[in-house]
Order: structure tokens, then sequence, then C-alpha cells
């Protein structure tokens, strides 16, 4: 079951890098926002029902990968990037680069 709800958080977390860093900045903030109201809104129904169910194996996943989303989601406000500590570029990222920039909400290198 590890595997599963790890599998599934990091699904998750591969979409915002994604946006991230392909996106420009109007795109990406819209775009990190729906998925965030996705995640957080419409996910709280199955993992509040996981919290009593908690013996039917799909639904305490889907509370665990929830329950990893949140730790997730507020490691990037603590740290400003969108890299999960799992990441082997997670440290460099976060010493490197300003946390506006990381989190897509000011271009690193502005146009001119």
């Amino acid at each position: 079951m590890e595997i599963t709800v790890t599998t599934k958080t990091e699904v998750h977390i591969s979409r915002h890098n994604y946006i991230s860093k392909h996106e420009n900045i109007g795109n990406a903030f819209l775009m990190h926002a729906m998925l965030i109201l996705n995640n957080m809104v419409f996910g709280l129904i199955p993992a509040a029902l996981g919290i009593p169910l908690f013996f039917i194996r799909p639904i305490r996943v889907y509370t665990l990968a929830y329950f990893r989303l949140m730790d997730y989601y507020l490691n990037v406000i603590l740290s400003g990037t969108w890299l999960s500590q799992r990441s082997v570029n997670y440290h460099t990222e976060k010493q490197n680069i300003e946390p506006e920039v990381a989190m897509g909400l000011k271009e690193a290198f502005p146009r001119q």
C-alpha cells in the first residue's frame, strides 16, 4: 500500500513540476491554483471517508495520499519550490532560486 500512496502523490507533484517548468507566470499561477483546488477540495470527501472506513484499502489510500499532498503543499510554502523533498534536485533548487521565482509567481529573467 505504501508504494501505491507514494505513486499517487508523486503523480500530483509531477504535474506541479511540469507546470512550473514549462508554463509562463500567468498560466502557471492559474494552473497551480486549479490543481490545488482540485486536489484539496474534491479530494477531501474520499479522504474524510477513509478515516472511519480505514479498513477498506482503496479508501485508506486516498486518505493517506491526501495527507501527503497537504504535507507537500505546506513544504511548497515553506521552501518556495514545487520540487518535492524526494527530488534529487531539491537541495540545489532550494539554495539557488528565489521562492517567488520557483513557485511561478515571478519571472526569473524578466522580458525587456
